[in-house]
Parts: structure tokens; sequence; C-alpha cells
């Protein structure tokens, strides 16, 4: 791969990493308080780049170990799940307790996901207004 190519996908995932890492702050500083938007961002920054690094090695190595297609929907599902454990064991080095029975990346990834649906039904509604 040229050394161009390589850099347009660093710049891609940084940019697109960190415009996602905004989202998640904002999801975390809903769902907890006490922490300023600086430490959710830093939480959703860290967690979200780890998270992105294992997916992009999992998708680049996929079709030189012959992983079925079948599989990206369990590699998503982990990856949410590694997610919800890293923004919960983070958060406890702000002081945030696990109170019940989800913590609160639990809580955050559960927010993405109810926002994710929001968002296609809206798109969904619209395309159906608009677009005949």
């Amino acid at each position: 791969m040229p050394h161009g190519a390589v850099f347009q996908l660093v710049v891609y995932f940084s940019v697109v990493g960190a415009i996602f890492s905004l989202l998640v702050a904002g999801v975390i500083k809903f769902f907890e308080r006490s922490l300023t938007f600086g430490q959710s961002f830093l939480l959703a920054a860290v967690t979200n780049f780890v998270i992105l690094g294992v997916l992009v090695v999992y998708y680049a190595a996929k079709a030189q170990l012959g992983i079925p297609r079948d599989v990206d929907m369990l590699a998503t599902l982990a990856s949410m799940i590694v997610m919800a454990i890293m923004i919960t064991r983070l958060s406890a080095n702000y002081g945030i307790k696990k109170v019940g029975w989800f913590g609160l990346g639990a809580k955050v990834v559960f927010g993405l996901f109810v926002l994710s649906w929001v968002f296609t039904a809206a798109m969904f509604l619209l395309i159906y207004l608009f677009g005949h």
C-alpha cells in the first residue's frame, strides 16, 4: 500500500474517531453528570480508538484468515461489549462506582444503540416523506 494511501486512512480514521468520540462523550456526560466534558471525551476517545484499532485489525485479517461473513455480527457485538467494559473500568479512575446491575459503559452503549435506531427511523421517515 502506498504511503499516501496509508496517510489518508490514518487521517480518515482519526477524524471519524474524533467525531464519534464527541457523540460518545455527550452520552457519557448525559449518564454521569459528575464528569466534566473533557473527562467524558477522554474516556470516549481512548475506548473508541482502541475499539477502532481492534476492528481494523479484524477486518484486515478477515480476508487472510478466511473468516466467514457471518462472524461480522459477532465481532461487532463483541466490540460493543468490550467498549462497555472499558468505559466502566476507565470511569472508575474518576471515582465513578458501578451501582446496580449495569455500569456506566453498559448504559452508554445502550444509549448509543437507542440513538442509532432513532436516527435510522428519522432518516426512513424523511426519505418516506420527501423522497417520493
